[in-house]
């Protein structure tokens, strides 16, 4: 009978143990919700930590890096064990991440790289890369005249590395006098309305339009094209670039308005990344995972970068449709 009863406790005390035992909580922050990327980052990043048995606590900033400090500060009441961050300003997000370090909870710079500080992990896309395999094709179309960058937030280290990814590739066609770069300007948060307006005061002092246009993203793209047809041009005579694949610049380049855009697959990074977040919440050696480093500025951080792909009107369903990033209707126009 004793022994009976010493099993029943013991039973109950493992039991009791096991349903009390807390799960893994990641922090997931986004700087907006203005993309359709953010949409399929933030669902596919939630299954998989789900799936893996973990819960997630998600915030997006609406571009307010105050609020993304009040976030993180309602995050940390709730409690979590390690936090992804795509911060809204790189600089400032610098004293977020110490606020983590300080309470031993672990950061993965996730798609930005934040500044002044040392994030545990940053995964990401190639910057430099990107710019290049804009420029390159650019090249490849129009090896000479009048070209036009327009780069991405100056804030975000990704619009700087493209930015030097671009000049790395037309820089010796300037210097030889072929492409003559007769503007370049950042735009605050890569608006499409910063953009408009900025290719609007081109077109008027210039009274032409460029023959080449590097856009960093599909929202800069959005507002090039939109004010170029509005003065009468047609985008179809220019090389336009841009970055991200939405389901709109998918249908310009279908309809020859947008030449390229630069693919990155959000749902490869943001599955990987949720896979990490528990490995490392859990006590998994980040020098095994991600054995090379890039600089921030002032520290080494380990880096992972995934791969890029050129898409234009000849492989869109190939690549974008084919990773369910878009669908088929999404292409109708």
């Amino acid at each position: 009978m004793k022994n009976y009863f010493l099993s029943f406790i013991l039973g109950s005390l493992i039991l009791s143990i096991s349903c009390t035992k807390e799960k893994t909580t990641i922090g997931f922050m986004l700087p907006n919700m203005l993309n359709k990327r953010y949409e399929v980052e933030r669902d596919l990043f939630t299954k998989k930590i789900n799936e893996a048995g973990g819960e997630i606590l998600f915030y997006s900033a609406d571009n307010d890096a105050l609020l993304q400090e009040k976030q993180l500060d309602e995050m940390l009441q709730k409690g979590v064990n390690l936090v992804v961050l795509d911060p809204v300003n790189r600089f400032t997000a610098a004293g977020m991440v110490r606020k983590l370090h300080n309470k031993g909870i672990k950061v993965i710079s996730y798609d930005r790289l934040i500044a002044n500080c040392q994030p545990d992990l940053f995964v990401s896309f190639d910057a430099h890369v990107i710019g290049e395999q804009m420029a390159s094709y650019a090249i490849s179309k129009k090896p000479y005249g009048n070209y036009v960058i327009l780069s991405g937030d100056k804030s975000d280290i990704n619009a700087v590395w493209m930015n030097e990814g671009f000049h790395k590739v037309i820089d010796p066609y300037v210097k030889s006098g072929k492409i003559k770069l007769s503007y370049e300007a950042y735009m605050e948060n890569w608006s499409e309305d910063d953009a408009y307006n900025t290719m609007k005061k081109y077109i008027n002092y210039s009274i032409s339009v460029p023959d080449v246009i590097l856009s960093a993203n599909d929202n800069i793209s959005r507002g090039c094209i939109n004010i170029i047809t509005q003065k009468g041009y047609s985008p179809e005579n220019i090389i336009i670039t841009g970055q991200g694949a939405e389901p709109l610049a998918c249908r310009y380049m279908l309809q020859n308005k947008q030449s390229i855009s630069i693919y990155k697959s959000v749902k490869k990074m943001a599955a990987l990344v949720a896979e990490l977040s528990i490995k490392i919440a859990q006590g998994e050696d980040i020098a095994k995972i991600a054995p090379t480093t890039i600089n921030n500025g002032k520290f080494d951080i380990p880096v992972i970068f995934l791969e890029t792909q050129v898409v234009d009107a000849s492989n869109i369903r190939s690549v974008v449709v084919a990773d369910s990033m878009i669908s088929e209707k999404d292409l109708e126009y």
